[in-house]
């Protein structure tokens, strides 16, 4: 029987330099709001911020929207019981140890812990699958790597993954943004996570 392979897709900088411009009208807005503050300084203030707005528009007129600081590169991630491969790089799992998964979420996810406020009015925040990652230790190096979860169904492939890992005794630590460990995404202390390892025949 074949084993399991997650892929997806690496997360890095956004590369596109015309992003820079709204960047830069991000920071002209912060410091005109700081100078409205300021009552000798508001007259400059209020010209700095018409001056923002303006750098802003422009630079999410050029991107056509993709301002965001990450974005989800063409380099692959692969992950199976017998190896990582990050692009053309491969990682034999025999080679690697304390391997870690940081798992937020998946693209449109809403996340019930990071409540914002807009007004009066309380939301939900909407992930946008790409605070996800995967470090682990190879040669004496620690490597890192920040990959994307498109939907739900990318995010049951990965749990699809901890169960292979977790049958063929492979030593890894799942984890989320608020908990330091996790059983197949959910929630666990020490104690629990042996108690479901037990019962899953894992142990």
């Amino acid at each position: 029987m074949a084993s399991m392979i997650f892929q997806t897709k690496i997360v890095t900088g956004n590369k596109n330099p015309k992003a820079r411009i709204a960047w830069v009208g991000g920071g002209l807005l912060f410091l005109a709001m700081v100078l409205m503050c300021v009552d000798a300084y508001r007259r400059y203030g209020l010209w700095m911020f018409g001056l923002a707005i303006v750098v802003l528009g422009v630079g999410a007129y050029l991107t056509r929207g993709n301002v965001s600081v990450a974005g989800v590169s063409e380099v692959g991630l692969e992950v199976s019981v017998d190896e990582i491969r990050v692009g053309e790089t491969v990682f034999p799992l025999t080679q690697v140890t304390e391997i870690v998964f940081h798992v937020e979420g998946y693209d449109g996810m809403k996340d019930p812990e990071g409540y914002s406020w807009s007004g009066t009015t309380r939301s939900l925040r909407i992930l946008n699958g790409m605070n996800n990652y995967l470090s682990f230790r190879v040669d004496g190096r620690k490597e890192e790597w920040q990959f994307y979860l498109g939907d739900a169904q990318q995010v049951q492939a990965l749990g699809a993954l901890f169960k292979e890992l977790y049958a063929r005794r492979v030593p890894f630590l799942e984890r989320s943004v608020t908990n330091d460990r996790t059983f197949l995404f959910e929630p666990v202390t020490k104690r629990q996570w042996e108690d479901r390892m037990i019962e899953h025949g894992y142990l």
